[in-house]
């Protein structure tokens, strides 16, 4: 017997609802209360998703339970199973999968349960009660969230912070520029010196600054590193990274004199009380969007539904904090109508206004802001480059849509298959030259506006990451080579400095704040753990102590030559002074630049080499966009045979990627292209098969047909070089 009353249906939905959506949800939520800092949410924002997900998606239920009653009874029954099937589905299916069952296995079992549940509901007025029980948890769950300890320290904000009273003679402006996920030995050659050729920016900054070389981070993620920065202090306990936790900052120290220009990536900690004392004086980052933030909601709660064999054609939520959708590709894809192109116009342009900027548009355009309009500025800008997703050329166009995030990489640890590792570096270099065309921007601007020479400049990041087969990719724990993850680059430019000077003394990212304390003149303050870099009569950390995801601090050696058997692994790889070598495997980095005339091609052939055409047939309107990553397939290869794939462009060789063996006869590629080799205007690609199992290497066709299409020119203000 079904009930009859529509509002007891209601009630049921409603229950189902709460455990299949507003629990997930509220759980991943408590989990990583970051994703809401890092969206910039106020305290309305927070209690209107609470509202949404404990009020207006049961009221929903209740309507969809009224409507259901509307049609005649067997109707009525087939309307409201067709519901509650689907929300129980949604309710079983995440804890199947959570357990290791592949997706097809996943979706059967689910599919099972759900169907003995419904039975279960039909045939029996117990279970029918027991769910209207359930109900209670409609109220728990919202409960449970605004109590959690994170979330109440969100929704119910301080005062603003306080501003110390501290006066400080001049008006030397202060630049601070935080790189997220760079390691100081992805910028060195093998010399370990800045690669002059990758990264002219960061090699001209070196001559100009004082480079500290052993620098070590003291927080291996992101929402302790930051405020380590900030503060000058330890990460203590698990604080979210918001003014009230953290409320001596650099900000608070020079809010008594300074005016403030602060664009945050993932924290929040400047003080609104800044704006409140000196309305109009500060540039600070506007409040997030709730709209970007829900869109981003919906592909993570996507990610806890489906089985991650389902989940390929979205967006890693492990990457980044943010910008899940992929909204700024700017693609162009093929409509049938013009009526059809001018509604999806309209569709794109009102999600533009609510969308979150890219990366580097976001970074480009605080660059333009910079000014000399007001004499004593402190500058704070932290961007989430070269930090994965890893997804954009040098230029700072974006090459992925559904491209795979990180082949390779499973639990944020890579395979032991180097080939996996060796194609997670290249897009990882590649962000790095953006990196170094963004600090080149940066200090373009400085000096267009007269503030370079007169400026205080600081240039870090706040932690590395790593590029070793079997070891984790940011993990401290179980990492054979931590240096990678503790060692940033640091270079200070002191007021008027012309000559650079490099020093392996030990130093800390936590001994920013005292070392921009001391070169404007002002006392160290008591709060500090860290000490100016310039303070000689204090003795260098002997060991360098960084805290892992876990909240444990660890030791590590402090000494300055355990980072180069990184670099010198790095560069047996993609070698230096070269920027195109990144795109060929080290075998291979003479077959680069070379016309691919100079080779007799084999036409004959059993394989087969597969990509997605598609890819290549989209268009960004503006030049945002260019098809340089390539995966495919190539069929009919035996498991003994060495493969590589072969890129031709306008017939030269321009990148070569080792292929992977997945099957019997089927070897799996991934591969970047750079994207000068596109140029502007007409394009032809050709895939070709590089086979080494015999005595001498070959080229071979692979029945792969080229590939035409169109690249449109770079916009104006992206970083060409």
């Amino acid at each position: 017997v079904m009930p009859d009353r529509w509002q007891i249906r209601g009630l049921h939905l409603a229950t189902l609802a709460g455990f299949a959506i507003s629990q997930p949800v509220y759980d991943v939520l408590q989990r990583s209360p970051t994703f809401l800092v890092s969206h910039r949410l106020d305290p309305w924002d927070i209690l209107f998703l609470t509202l949404l997900l404990s009020v207006c998606i049961p009221a929903f239920m209740f309507v969809l339970g009224w409507l259901s009653g509307l049609p005649g009874e067997r109707t009525r029954i087939a309307l409201h199973m067709a519901m509650f099937s689907t929300l129980l589905m949604a309710t079983l299916l995440p804890p199947i999968h959570n357990t290791g069952i592949n997706g097809a296995l996943a979706v059967l079992l689910a599919a099972l349960a759900t169907a003995g549940c419904s039975l279960t509901y039909v045939h029996s007025a117990n279970a029918r009660t027991f769910l209207g029980w359930c109900a209670i948890a409609l109220v728990v769950f919202p409960v449970l969230f605004l109590a959690n300890t994170s979330i109440r320290s969100l929704v119910f904000r301080g005062d603003g912070g306080e501003i110390l009273s501290v006066n400080i003679e001049g008006d030397t402006p202060v630049v601070v520029l935080i790189f997220d996920e760079l390691p100081v030995i992805s910028i060195l050659d093998e010399d370990y010196h800045v690669d002059p050729v990758r990264y002219p920016h960061f090699a001209a900054l070196a001559a100009q600054s004082h480079w500290f070389r052993n620098t070590s981070t003291v927080a291996a993620f992101t929402e302790q590193a930051v405020p380590a920065i900030l503060t000058g202090t330890y990460p203590e306990g698990d604080k979210l990274p918001i003014y009230e936790n953290h409320p001596n900052t650099l900000f608070s120290l020079l809010g008594g004199s300074y005016a403030m220009h602060v664009q945050e990536a993932v924290t929040m900690l400047y003080p609104p009380a800044l704006d409140r004392r000196d309305a109009g004086a500060s540039d600070v980052q506007a409040d997030g969007s709730l709209s970007a933030f829900l869109q981003d909601l919906r592909v993570v709660y996507l990610h806890i539904l489906l089985p991650p064999d389902f989940t390929g054609s979205l967006s890693s939520v492990s990457d980044n904090w943010s910008g899940f959708n992929g909204d700024d590709m700017d693609e162009e894809r093929p409509v049938v109508t013009e009526e059809l192109r001018e509604r999806r116009s309209d569709q794109l342009a009102d999600l533009d206004k609510s969308a979150r900027k890219s990366r580097v548009d976001s970074a480009l355009d605080y660059i333009q802001s910079i000014s000399a309009d007001e004499p004593g500025t402190l500058h704070v800008l932290h961007i989430l480059l070269p930090h994965s997703a890893w997804e954009h050329t040098p230029s700072g166009r974006k090459y992925c849509g559904n491209c795979p995030p990180r082949p390779g990489l499973v639990k944020n640890i890579w395979a032991d298959d180097d080939r996996y590792v060796h194609h997670g570096y290249q897009r990882h270099l590649m962000q790095v030259a953006l990196a170094d065309r963004l600090l080149g921007k940066l200090i373009d601007q400085l000096k267009k506006t007269g503030l370079y020479d007169r400026a205080l400049l600081v240039v870090t990041a706040d932690h590395g990451v790593s590029f070793w087969p079997g070891n984790p990719l940011r993990h401290l724990e179980n990492n054979e080579h931590p240096s990678d993850i503790l060692d940033v680059p640091l270079f200070v430019k002191a007021p008027g400095q012309k000559i650079g000077q490099l020093t392996d003394r030990h130093v800390r990212t936590i001994d920013i704040v005292p070392t921009i304390a001391q070169l404007l003149g002002m006392e160290r303050p008591e709060w500090l753990d860290g000490y100016s870099v310039f303070d000689l009569s204090n003795e260098p950390a002997p060991f360098k102590r960084a805290r892992d995801s876990e909240g444990d601090f660890s030791d590590f050696d402090a000494d300055a030559d355990l980072k180069y058997e990184s670099v010198a692994r790095k560069v047996s790889l993609f070698g230096s002074g070269n920027e195109g070598s990144i795109y060929g495997v080290s075998d291979h980095h003479a077959l680069l630049g070379k016309d691919v005339s100079e080779f007799e091609v084999v036409a004959d052939t059993p394989r087969f080499i597969s990509t997605d055409r598609t890819y290549f047939r989209n268009r960004a309107k503006s030049g945002k966009f260019t098809p340089a990553f390539i995966q495919g397939a190539i069929d009919g290869a035996n498991a003994h045979e060495a493969l590589s794939i072969v890129a031709v462009v306008n017939g030269k060789i321009v990148a070569i990627a080792r292929g992977i063996q997945t099957g019997a006869t089927r070897v799996r590629f991934y591969m970047v292209v750079p994207e000068e080799s596109f140029g502007t205007g007409n394009v032809d690609l050709q895939l070709l098969v590089l086979d080494e199992s015999g005595d001498r290497a070959r080229l071979v066709e692979g029945h792969f047909s080229p590939l035409q299409f169109t690249q449109k020119a770079l916009l104006p203000h992206y970083p060409s070089h």
